[in-house]
């Protein structure tokens, strides 16, 4: 059917509209589209106070892309250590942040032939709620951009948008904020970049000793710091990455009715255990794990591996209030297996949330704690010698928990990908002390011979693999469901006996 001119040009403005919205560059070098441009918005944005954008001319700081966009090769594998540290200060000082977002292999939206900054591991996105009509909510988004010029000097600041606005450290004093005619209007996040030095957390404001300049409710600086302000994290303090998209969509926190949060336990003094090539057991005993979060949310119980374990309760958020730490340490490297022990009634969780810090690379593990019992697999990582690789459990989750949901944190245990362990019956004595072989820290005897491969299962791919295994979830990971010992009999033996009837009948 052939339309009216009229009526055909109705249905192409919308397409039109469309390509020439998102025509414009998101970030980086590619400000440039605006950098000309008159401030003729029409609406509200982030207005930087005078007195803000006067401390922000004070910063000098080359711009520092990411490159032309050749695919992965292009992109570094993982967050820096000074986004690390910038995102938790920023989550611990402003409890309006509903996450933070960081590394994302991809090209700049709006300019597929050049690199994110995301790419790189030294951009943050910075997630707020919005208001009415998908607007920005200036009094939750402005102050977190006006400290972080304010500072931008001391912490590296090259680049940030929020709300139609963007400043850049590179660019002349006195002409740094500009309007930003990006095709994301940045409504919902901040984003931030960090300078090359930042990113190596090689900046002042990690040091020893510093304080920040402070933005007062009405725009005026402050010299006076803060008391209450969180000192940003030591290395050694950081939590690992949470991977994930640029702009996930995570509910607002809740609290479990644990009390008022008290202060959190330090980090254990003791040398963590140095497991040996035949990997063994981490434990509260080996000075590797550390339960953080406020201190009187996590309970202790005489059950579980050893007569002990801590747990606590699990929420609805999208920020975590605890989590249990262990530090793994190796004497070679390899892949192992990471088994954890379970132990029903405390272990309920159905959504548990790991993250392995593995051989300079960051893996999300989830867990359905309430199928697990005793020592329950969570996937098979390569770990390199020494190093700071870690293990963490979070207690938040980004859907409903149930009133009594709880993780465990008790001991875990490292096994060589090529072997498998062999739990003794409980009343088995230790072999005795000159039998000239140390017991392992679990018991386990000898290794058995590497077992044969699955005929059922050789040669399918990861992602044929989805599903559950003793209580982990998978996602595309190596996990084999176990086999059922006589089943195939037992169902043989079935059919005869139905034959036979049906013969006697």
């Amino acid at each position: 059917m052939r339309l009216p001119p009229s009526l055909s040009l109705l249905l192409t403005l919308p397409a039109l509209t469309y390509s020439l919205a998102c025509a414009a560059p998101e970030e980086g070098d590619f400000f440039a589209a605006s950098a000309d441009k008159q401030d003729n918005a029409t609406g509200d944005r982030w207005r930087v106070p005078a007195a803000v954008l006067s401390e922000g001319d004070n910063t000098s700081i080359s711009y520092t892309g990411a490159g032309p966009w050749n695919g992965e090769s292009s992109c570094e594998g993982d967050m820096t250590k000074g986004a690390n540290s910038l995102r938790e200060y920023l989550r611990a000082r402003y409890p309006q942040i509903e996450s933070i977002g960081g590394y994302n292999c991809r090209p700049i939206v709006g300019s597929p032939g050049t690199t994110s900054v995301h790419a790189t591991g030294r951009a943050l996105d910075i997630m707020l709620p919005v208001g009415f009509n998908a607007e920005a909510q200036n009094r939750l988004g402005d102050p977190i951009g006006n400290f972080l010029i304010a500072n931008a000097e001391d912490i590296g600041i090259q680049f940030i948008i929020w709300d139609r606005t963007s400043w850049g450290a590179a660019r002349e004093a006195g002409k740094k904020e500009r309007y930003y005619s990006g095709q994301h209007p940045h409504n919902d996040h901040l984003h931030i970049e960090l300078s090359v030095e930042a990113g190596r957390a090689q900046t002042a404001w990690l040091q020893p000793g510093w304080s920040p300049t402070e933005v007062e409710e009405g725009g005026d600086i402050s010299p006076t710091p803060t008391p209450t302000d969180p000192p940003p994290p030591t290395p050694a303090d950081e939590l690992p990455p949470e991977p994930g998209s640029d702009e996930p969509e995570e509910p607002a926190p809740t609290v479990p009715p644990l009390g008022d949060p008290q202060p959190e336990d330090p980090k254990p003094s003791g040398v963590c255990t140095t497991l040996a090539a035949s990997g063994g057991v981490l434990d509260e005993s080996s000075n590797c794990l550390w339960l953080r979060g406020p201190s009187n949310y996590w309970k202790r119980e005489a059950e579980g591996h050893d007569d002990h374990l801590a747990w606590t309760t699990a929420l609805h958020s999208g920020k975590h209030l605890s989590s249990a730490q262990w530090d793994i340490k190796l004497e070679q490297e390899g892949n192992y297996i990471v088994e954890v022990y379970l132990t029903p009634g405390y272990a309920s969780f159905d959504k548990a949330r790991y993250y392995v810090a593995h051989a300079g690379s960051t893996e999300e593990a989830l867990l359905d704690m309430s199928a697990g019992t005793g020592w329950t697999t969570l996937g098979t990582f390569a770990f390199a010698a020494d190093g700071e690789q870690t293990l963490t459990l979070f207690d938040n989750a980004d859907q409903a928990v149930g009133d009594d949901a709880r993780i465990v944190a008790d001991a875990i245990r490292l096994i060589p990908e090529n072997q498998e362990p062999v739990e003794p019956p409980e009343s088995e004595e230790p072999p005795p002390e000159d039998s000239g072989d140390e017991p392992s820290d679990d018991g386990a005897s000898d290794p058995e011979p590497d077992p044969q491969p699955d005929p059922g299962h050789e040669g399918q791919s990861d992602a044929d693999e989805e599903g559950t295994d003793n209580g982990l979830v998978t996602a595309g990971c190596q996990a084999a469901p176990g086999r059922v010992p006589g089943s195939s009999a037992l169902f043989l033996l079935l059919a005869l006996f139905a034959l036979r009837r049906r013969r006697s009948m």
